[in-house]
């Protein structure tokens, strides 16, 4: 049962070659049968996704007896029709398989075909078919069996009598042969079968087609006989595959009962794929070896359905499922086999097989050919990547097609918030479902505004269709009269076919601000504000529209960040920028809002202060400040928010001022506009200010948030002059003395005290008291001396010049607080006391200045005048008197006692520790012209002197020594010297101080060298010796920097001190000694074994000086002078013992060792100095011997570069191979000892990779012991690219269809050359030198140049270096979409003997499309109109590519109708640059129709787009009728009639009840009647007659008036004589009773009119005197505008007469009188006559 199974699986694999069979390319030879006619209409298959269900016709296969009656043309007994209203069904013919007409007189099998017209015609119509069979009646059943078993054994000859001999179709037939048992397995191992090998990437139809194109002959090769040839890898960087092909054993139909034909297998191998492919072979003599065509068979063909329906691959839809299931797996493939051949047309379909197989053949054929066509796995969508755009309050995508077959499905798995809008079906999913489409659906996906923050971004699915396996045939083409050999591979490739799709969800989002003012609050207009991705706001997103009267401002913005940035670009007017920046998250779908405020620009007013005469500076004690100003508006001030209004009116104290210290005063946070100041009170000793100062603030912009103005008042200060008379203290009122006094005058307030309470004049400045500019005034002869006017302020008085040696007055104040400039004040003052002072010395360093704080330096004073030196006594704590006097520990003395005036010398007795006494004493003139001040606490006058002293200094001595050379006796001899040139540093080996004491503020001694700082360098002369000089006292280090040349550097310091001695030395010394060792010389050689290099003893050499050894100017050692003989010892080493000094020398070898050949070489060494650092000079030579070597090399032929991975062998005259290696990158392969003379051969076996082999090399060996170098150069293989590009060409037009409404034709295009496509070649991976170490022939992504196609459409590129390239069309021909996709190409590396690597390919450029698009819609609204036929017309003649008109100008290409979305697409395959018309033909029903035309030309657009899109809009108005209700009398809209309008047919269209407006109807169709029809008047009216009117086409309104007259009634009120009775109280009642209306009779009939329709009741409520009340009157109104007339007859009352005495009167009536009661009869019988007769003469009127 397995094997069965399997079967039913390998099936599907054979009959797919026969599919192949179906297609053969070649023209029909003779043994092709007639091929079947052209269909007309489309299958049911093709269009069936087109219909609705119930337009779906199928056909069944239908049997009839011989000899029956069946009109074939009107029986359609058998086709199953769901809705016969639906669709039209014609009979089109019925043909057997001779071309014979249907009869039923002989059993047959007729084809029968009928076309389906849906009702609709818009639906397609199709064409369906079936088999109707003709068979003997039931008993001829029973020799059908016989003739089965016949047929077995019979030839074939016999098999065409049995086939004449139609029966049942038979059942399973035991197999004759036992080999088929093996023929099933062999099909069922199919089944299993890999057919993909994921390492290639090949599919085996690859491998099949590069067989073919390789030139396997599979028709040619025998049972048992295998074939190899190499597959070209699918996957990049795999290479080749090798494929064998290896041809099976036969198998043969009579094995199975079914013929004499046979089949055979083909086993093919590659990678992990070992396959069974099958050979289908007709009546035509084998092909033989040549090349074919192989191509794949197309899916929708006759033949495609057997070998699919015909196999298991259809599964429970399969032939074999339903019948016939015990059939073996080779006889299915067998029959399907033939069925195939049937389908396929060809009449040697049934060659070789019997009538059972024939029988069985043709139902697998009749039972697939009415089944659907083959699902097809391949599926896209027509946009995988789209991006949703906004529409109302939602985002939507475009509208997408997912195309595919109709059995194809895939399930979208939506995100939440995601819909489904199916444009197929109208249908919408909800959020989030799971949606399963169908293809050739139509959809779009819609999400709220804030889908992507919600969910993703974007939204990207991969879906699996619902078909899992693509079916695949292939044919082998001979195109000649031969066979045709067809492929099936399994049963279905398993795909993992897949469709993606990416949804990119907009991220719009709104950014909004309210600006307001950010005190009043009020909302501010004008600000503009910027949406900044950054926060540093640099990269503008976009600006924000200025804010409105509400402050507000609102920008919709593409979120592409969580968070931006708004900053205010301009503030409104009068404010200030708003400096924030406001991060605001961006929320997608919603507004993001900021309140930001401004703040309004200030004013700020400056207010300097200035005295009129000083400016800033105010005189004397008066005071700038506590001046006070009042700041006025000028005019009236606003507040910039434009609704506050004025905040300050024009003259209104705004502010007031108050000037400080400095003169300023500052008035802030004003607003802008107008003001003046004026001073309100002046400051301390100044006049007020009266004068006005106007200022203006204006806005400067957002950047200036204050506005600042500055306004000046100056003042004049008050001022009085002082006056002052010299007078005498000795009692005398005249003298001389009082002339010349000078006085100066200070202002108190600027004068600072001192400790003790006194004034500190040291730094004041005196004020000016003469007019011509001076600060001192002096007496006159009176003693009189006046200043000028001084300002405001109390002054203290000094005398600064005296009379000579006299002291001053003491110090006075005056006042000045009135501004009397002309009026002085009269000060009187005292005369002066004589001049003494003490004496103060400083002890300073000479060099420095400053004092030496250092306690004890002795001092004696000398009196010049009296000739001694001076004594003073002090008696506190004890008596003492001093001689000489001493500095304290800050450098200086003071007297104790003031010298009087005179002529001293100071003399120094004892200098400070550190220098030397100073000998020029210094000479000093107490009096007061010498420079003296006055101690501020004691009052003492003190005179100071300097007195210098030199400090002393020390010189560091330093001498170098060394050796150098004197003589020669056996050896070099050397004496030590005093060197030259060697450099020191010396160092502070401490911290070395000023020697005057001085500190820091940190209270540490000046440093003047820090420990271990460097001090100076010095270098030693010719004699040694190098000095440092002037060094301040301290210990030192000195250290050698620089070594003289030829010695080594001593790096030891050596340390010195400088240390004073006493005052009378300036200069101390020290030394430092210094010695070096010389740098010595070594010379030596090394002796080695050339070829090994093993060290060699025993070699004798000799050195030898090469120029003349000189010391002092005395030639030591002549030149060339042998010095030493050298040995070399076991380490191979011969040294020199000698101490060399510096020169040239050189070693020749005396003496080989033995074994070995002397050299003539000589070894020159040159000994000179090498630094410093350097010791010991060595110098080494090594000496070797050299073997006869050759040397060969492997290179590139360009670049020269040794190549590796060569497999290379030398090889002697005789052939024989001497050596063998392979090549090494930079490692030239050695051989030693080959034979002199001798002639080689140098052979490559295998070139590396990437390179051609080479040809041999040969070569002779020199005697000689240089390398003989033999190189071989290999050449790299080129590649070669061959692009044939090809395109559609516009060839023919047909009409397709002219039916109902529908015009279309197909324009049907052929492909041809492309010329003028251009192509950039790039490198699609690094393509290095074959020799792996020149440059890169071209880097990944390199342009390697562009090529064009010529006029064939062939582009060519030579001589490319071999490795893998991409290409891509960066400029296609007019009228195609450009390429875009890059093509790779593969040109790498395929071995030693290939020189030339080609890719030669056949590409196609798709044609630009165009998509034209109508949109109808109703005027000046959205509203879509269904219904509207458009046409598509060709303005100018189409031509094809030579030129011929292929449709004449103003032909209708393409007509059709808006769909219910309003929208036409119209199909056509228009060519460009062809100028086109769309027109609308009829307009839907109840608009008129436009005469509008749009004209367009399909111009060649981008080159990158596949397809042009043209959508028009088409605007119809409908038509419009007004229909009018009126009164016939006024004319006046009558409200509450109930009206109607119906159609021709009587459909109601619209009902309505009048108002006091007409009624208006509008989408009526254009040229049909309407009746406006009245179902109930308006109360008291009457029903009008219908109207009829007929719509025209025209928007104007049209116009219907239907006029109604009012009910008529007249009541008569009689008596009995038919006169009319006054007054009678009547009264009408409605039918509820209710009082319609009263009213008393008169004279004349009461006319009413407007009564409703229906009944009423005429009562009488009293009756006129002398009347009986009548009975009540029931009437009717009816719809009639006749006046009605009703009656009311009263009865007058009977008459009683009573005579006198109260009897009756003989003529009163009695009781049971007869008499009088006929007569009352025969009255009301006149009476009743009366009325009837003049109700009849009323009506008559």
């Amino acid at each position: 049962m397995k094997v069965k199974q399997k079967a039913k699986r390998v099936v599907s694999g054979l009959l797919t070659a026969v599919t192949l069979l179906s297609t053969v390319l070649s023209p029909i030879s003779s043994y092709a049968a007639e091929l079947p006619k052209e269909r007309k209409l489309p299958l049911l298959e093709e269009v069936q996704s087109q219909l609705d269900e119930d337009e779906i016709v199928l056909a069944k296969d239908h049997q009839v007896e011989v000899g029956t009656v069946f009109d074939v043309k009107k029986d359609f007994s058998g086709l199953e029709i769901r809705d016969q209203t639906k669709v039209k069904i014609t009979f089109e013919e019925a043909k057997n398989e001779k071309g014979e007409d249907f009869s039923t007189s002989h059993a047959d099998t007729y084809k029968t075909i009928y076309s389906v017209e849906p009702v609709n015609q818009e639906h397609p119509n199709y064409q369906i078919s079936r088999n109707v069979i003709v068979k003997e009646v039931d008993k001829e059943k029973k020799n059908s069996s016989t003739d089965v078993e016949q047929s077995e054994t019979k030839e074939s000859d016999d098999d065409e009598a049995d086939s004449e001999k139609p029966s049942e179709i038979p059942t399973e037939i035991p197999d004759v042969s036992e080999e088929n048992a093996a023929f099933d397995a062999l099909i069922e191992e199919t089944m299993d079968q890999e057919t993909y090998d994921e390492v290639s990437g090949l599919e085996l139809h690859d491998v099949m087609e590069q067989a073919v194109e390789q030139g396997v002959d599979f028709n040619g090769m025998e049972t048992g006989e295998v074939t190899t040839f190499k597959a070209m890898a699918r996957t990049a960087g795999v290479g080749s595959q090798y494929v064998t092909v290896e041809k099976g054993p036969l198998y043969r139909y009579a094995d199975f009962g079914l013929g004499t034909y046979v089949t055979e297998p083909y086993y093919i191998s590659y990678g992990n794929v070992r396959a069974t492919a099958y050979c289908v072979q007709p009546a035509k003599p084998g092909p033989p070896s040549g090349t074919y065509t192989i191509t794949k068979l197309a899916d929708n063909q006759a033949l495609a359905k057997v070998c699919y329906y015909g196999t298991d691959a259809a599964g429970s839809e399969s032939y074999f499922a339903n019948k016939h299931s015990d059939f073996s797996a080779g006889k299915r493939f067998i029959l399907v086999h033939m069925a195939a051949s049937y389908a396929y047309g060809s009449s040697d379909a049934f060659y070789g097989t019997n009538a059972t197989g024939q029988e069985l053949a043709m139902d697998i054929y009749n039972y697939c050919a009415k089944k659907p066509e083959i699902p097809d796995v391949s599926m896209s969508f027509s946009d995988a990547n789209v991006k949703a755009y906004v529409e109302g309050n939602t985002q939507r995508t475009k509208e997408i097609t997912f195309q595919a077959a109709g059995q194809q499905s895939v399930t979208i798995s939506l995100p939440s918030g995601v819909r489904f809008h199916n444009v197929s079906t109208g249908s919408t999913s909800a959020p989030g479902a799971k949606v399963t489409i169908q293809g050739g659906t139509k959809f779009y996906l819609s999400a709220p505004l804030t889908q992507a923050s919600d969910t993703e971004e974007v939204f990207a699915t991969t879906m699996a269709g619902g078909l899992k396996k693509d079916y695949s045939a292939y044919k082998l083409t001979t195109n000649g009269s031969v066979q045709d050999l067809a492929f099936i591979f399994g049963e279905g490739v398993e795909t993992t076919n897949k469709v993606s799709l990416n949804v990119t969800w907009t991220k719009q989002a709104e950014i909004a601000i309210v600006k307001n003012d950010k005190d009043t609050g009020n909302h501010l207009e004008g600000a503009i504000y910027g949406v900044y991705r950054d926060k540093e706001c640099s990269d503008l997103i976009t600006q924000m529209p200025a804010t409105d009267s509400k402050g507000a401002s609102k920008v919709t913005v593409e979120k592409t960040q969580d968070v931006v940035y708004v900053k205010e670009i301009q503030p409104p007017a009068n404010y200030q920028a708003d400096p924030t920046v406001y991060p605001v998250d961006v929320n997608i779908g919603k507004t993001s809002t900021k309140n930001v405020l401004n703040e309004r620009t200030y004013a700020k007013i400056h207010l300097i202060k200035e005295d009129a005469q000083t400016g800033a500076n105010p005189q004397g004690d008066a005071t700038l400040e506590g001046a006070v100003y009042g700041l006025y508006a000028r005019e009236n001030i606003v507040h910039p928010d434009g609704t506050t209004g004025i905040v300050h009116k024009a003259g209104d104290l705004v502010s007031t001022l108050k000037v400080d210290q400095k003169g300023d005063a500052v008035v802030k946070d004003l607003y802008l506009g107008k003001y003046f100041v004026k001073e309100i009170q002046a400051p301390e000793g100044y006049l007020l200010d009266e004068t006005e100062h106007d200022v203006e603030c204006s806005y400067e912009g957002g950047t200036v948030p204050t506005i600042e103005c500055t306004v000046k008042s100056t003042e004049l200060v008050m001022k009085q002059p002082f006056q002052i008379i010299k007078a005498a203290n000795n009692g005398e009122t005249d003298a001389d003395l009082l002339k010349g006094a000078g006085f100066s005058a200070y202002l108190k307030s600027s004068l600072k005290k001192k400790e003790d309470g006194s004034y500190d004049f040291s730094h004041a400045e005196p004020v000016i008291l003469t007019a011509d500019g001076k600060t001192e005034m002096f007496t006159d002869e009176k003693g009189y001396a006046c200043s000028i006017p001084l300002p405001y302020g109390t002054y203290i008085v000094r005398e600064t010049t005296t009379p000579h040696n006299y002291k001053p007055v003491e110090d006075f104040e005056i006042t000045i607080r009135e501004n009397n400039p002309d009026k002085p004040q009269v000060w009187k003052v005292l005369l002066d006391k004589e001049f003494s002072a003490k004496l103060k010395i400083i002890k300073k360093d000479d060099e420095t200045k400053k004092p030496v704080l250092v306690a004890g330096t002795e001092f004696k004073i000398y009196d010049l005048d009296h000739k001694k030196y001076v004594e003073q006594v002090t008696t506190y704590p004890t008596v003492t008197v001093h001689k000489s006097f001493f500095t304290d520990s800050q450098g200086y003395l003071i007297l104790p006692k003031n010298l009087e005036i005179g002529h001293y010398r100071i003399e120094e007795v004892t200098a400070p520790e550190g220098y030397v006494v100073n000998k020029n004493y210094v000479e000093i003139t107490v009096d007061s012209d010498t420079a003296y001040e006055v101690d501020g606490v004691s009052g003492d006058v003190i005179i100071e002197v300097s007195y210098e002293d030199q400090p002393v200094k020390g010189n560091l001595v330093v001498y170098k020594k060394g050796e150098m050379l004197s003589g020669f006796e056996n050896d070099f001899i050397y004496k030590e010297q005093y060197l030259s040139g060697a450099e020191f540093e010396v160092r502070a080996a401490e911290d070395i101080c000023t020697p005057d004491h001085q500190k820091d503020t940190d209270g540490n001694r000046l440093v003047l060298y820090a420990k271990d700082t460097l001090v100076t360098t010095i270098t030693t002369g010719e004699s040694g010796k190098a000095v440092a000089k002037d060094l301040p006292l301290g210990r030192y280090y000195v250290v050698e920097t620089k070594a003289p040349e030829g010695f080594v550097l001593n790096p030891e310091p050596v340390k010195v001190a400088l240390t004073y001695q006493d005052q009378d030395t300036p200069i101390v010394e020290a030394e430092a000694i210094v010695g070096n060792d010389r740098q010595k010389v070594s010379i030596s050689v090394e002796k080695q074994d050339a070829e090994n290099g093993q060290v060699l003893s025993g070699a004798v050499f000799g050195i030898y000086n090469k120029k003349d050894i000189q010391a002092n100017g005395k030639v030591l050692v002549k030149a060339d002078t042998l010095l030493q003989e050298m040995t070399s010892d076991e380490n191979g080493m011969a040294t020199c013992t000698l101490d060399l000094p510096f020169g040239e020398y050189y070693v020749k070898e005396l003496k080989a060792p033995e074994g070995f050949v002397s050299s003539d070489e000589v070894l020159e060494f040159v000994a000179e100095y090498q630094g410093q650092e350097t010791k010991i000079v060595s110098l080494q030579a090594v000496k070797k011997n050299e073997p006869t070597t050759a040397e060969f090399t492997k290179s590139d032929l360009t670049t020269g570069v040794e190549l590796e991975g060569a497999r290379l062998k030398v090889m002697d005259k005789d052939g024989n191979v001497i050596d063998e290696w392979t090549s090494e990158k930079d490692k030239p392969h050695v051989i030693k000892r080959l034979v002199v003379g001798e002639t080689y051969t140098l052979h490559e076996e295998f070139a590396p990779y990437g390179y051609l082999k080479a040809t041999d090399v040969t070569f002779t060996v020199k005697d000689t012991a240089e390398v003989q170098k033999v190189e071989m150069k290999d050449e790299a293989p080129k590649g070669l690219l061959i692009i044939n590009k090809k395109g559609e060409f516009l060839e023919k037009i047909t009409l397709l269809d002219n039916v109902k409404g529908t015009v279309e034709h197909f324009f049907e295009y052929i492909t041809g050359n492309l010329s003028e496509v251009t192509f950039e070649v790039y490198v699609a991976e690094d393509i290095k030198a074959a020799d792996g170490v020149s440059a890169d022939h071209y880097k990944k992504d390199e342009l390697v140049g562009t090529i064009t196609t010529d006029e064939k459409g062939i582009a060519k590129m030579e001589d490319l270096p071999v490795g893998k390239y991409y290409v891509k069309e960066v400029k296609t021909a007019h009228g195609f979409v450009l390429d875009g996709e890059p093509r790779f190409v593969d040109l790498t590396y395929r071995d030693q003997d290939t020189p030339v690597v080609t890719f030669d390919e056949e590409w196609q450029n798709n044609r630009q499309k165009i998509k034209v698009t109508v949109l109808k819609k109703e005027k000046d609204t959205e509203r879509m109109l269904e219904g509207a036929i458009f046409g598509l017309f060709t303005k100018e003649d189409i031509k094809g590519r030579d030129g011929k008109v292929l449709m004449e100008a103003g032909t209708l290409i393409e007509q059709k109708t808006t769909d219910e979305n309003g929208q036409i697409l119209f199909k056509a395959d228009l060519p460009v640059d062809g100028t086109y018309i769309v027109k609308e033909i009829y307009a839907p029903d109840g608009f008129v129709t436009s005469n509008e035309e749009k004209e367009f030309t399909f111009e060649y657009g981008k080159p990158e787009e596949a397809e042009v899109s043209y959508e028009f809009v088409f605007e119809n108005e409908p038509t419009t009728v007004e229909l009018t209700k009126t009164d016939l009398t006024t004319g006046k809209e009558l409200p509450g009639a109930h009206l109607k309008v119906t159609d021709e047919d009587g459909n109601v269209i619209d009902e309505w009840v009048s108002t006091e407006k007409a009624h208006v109807i509008k989408e009526l169709t254009v040229g049909k009647s309407y009746m406006m029809t009245e179902t109930k008047p308006a109360d008291g009216y009457v029903t009008a007659e219908s109207i009829t009117f007929t719509v025209e086409n025209t928007a104007e309104i049209q116009k219907q008036e239907m006029k109604d007259d009012v009910t008529k009634v007249l009541i008569s009120k009689q008596d009995i004589a038919g006169k009319e009775l006054p007054g009678a109280k009547l009264t009408i009642l409605d039918e509820d009773g209710n009082v319609v209306e009263s009213w008393t009779s008169t004279e004349e009939a009461h006319y009413i009119e407007m009564l409703p329709i229906g009944k009423y009741t005429l009562r009488e409520e009293t009756a006129p005197e002398g009347y009986l009340v009548a009975k009540d009157v029931e009437f009717e109104v009816k719809d009639t505008a006749e006046v009605q007339k009703v009656v009311m007859v009263d009865e007058e009352k009977p008459k009683e007469s009573t005579p006198e005495g109260g009897k009756p009167s003989k003529d009163a009536p009695k009781t049971g009188d007869n008499t009088n009661l006929l007569l009352w009869l025969i009255v009301l019988g006149m009476s009743l006559s009366g009325v009837v007769v003049l109700g009849r003469k009323i009506k008559k009127k």
